[in-house]
């Protein structure tokens, strides 16, 4: 019978191969991380190993402002709209009837409805400003006067301005009368528009609440003209005022 020898066999020249292979590892190991991360991250830490964010500059919160509340006074005022001839006649007159606008105007507003050849009207304005000659057109004095035509322009001027509320710097301005002043012979010459046309406008007018109307004359004679177009109140201009 044959015995074999059990010997111990050692690996030492392999040894040797398996720690080369083993340090080539580790070092390939940390070429890899040494080109991922910085070389001064140490990987022990994990915090460290990831790229660090940055924080942003925090802005100042965008604060939203309300407009100011600005309260104005809503502030009542009477209109006087002056309607005159522009004839000769009436040039002769001149300083007798800016005594009667003066008198009946001191204060409030005013607008001029001048009407000769053609209709002419004035923006509205403060009575304190009225001065002579200023509802008189020298360019357009004659013997014309559309008087119909006068009555359509004046029509639009008082549903334009009754109640409406005008917007100013400081206050709220609402014209809540207005007083209609005819001067002058109130005879109809030129006009475009038909007499049936003008007396309906004059009278949608006159049926408005708070809306007055005189009419002065230069003479008596002109007491049925100024009837039949439907003023309220008549005089003769010879009146001291």
């Amino acid at each position: 019978m044959k015995i074999f020898e059990t010997k111990k066999v050692t690996n030492k020249g392999n040894k040797g191969t398996n720690k080369t292979a083993v340090t080539d590892k580790n070092k390939e190991k940390k070429k890899i991380i040494s080109s991922v991360y910085p070389t001064d991250v140490k990987n022990t830490e994990k915090e460290n190993i990831f790229p660090i964010d940055i924080e942003k500059e925090e802005l100042p919160e965008k604060i939203e402002t309300k407009p100011k509340f600005v309260y104005k006074k809503l502030v009542d005022k009477k209109l006087y709209v002056i309607l005159v001839e522009n004839t000769s006649e009436m040039a002769e007159e001149k300083e007798m009837v800016m005594k009667i606008i003066k008198s009946l105007a001191p204060s409030g507003l005013i607008t001029i409805i001048n009407y000769g050849k053609t209709v002419k009207t004035s923006e509205i304005f403060d009575a304190t400003t009225v001065y002579d000659g200023d509802f008189l057109d020298s360019k357009d004095i004659g013997n014309e006067s559309c008087l119909y035509d006068a009555l359509d322009r004046l029509e639009l001027l008082v549903s334009g301005s009754y109640m409406k509320i005008e917007e100013k710097e400081t206050e709220r301005v609402r014209i809540n009368e207005i007083h209609i002043i005819g001067i002058g012979n109130c005879k109809e010459n030129g006009s475009k528009i038909s007499k049936e046309v003008a007396l309906k406008y004059f009278k949608r007018v006159v049926n408005k609440k708070n809306v007055t109307t005189k009419y002065f004359c230069l003479s008596e004679n002109s007491f049925v003209n100024a009837a039949e177009v439907g003023f309220h109140s008549i005089g003769a201009i010879y009146r001291k005022y």
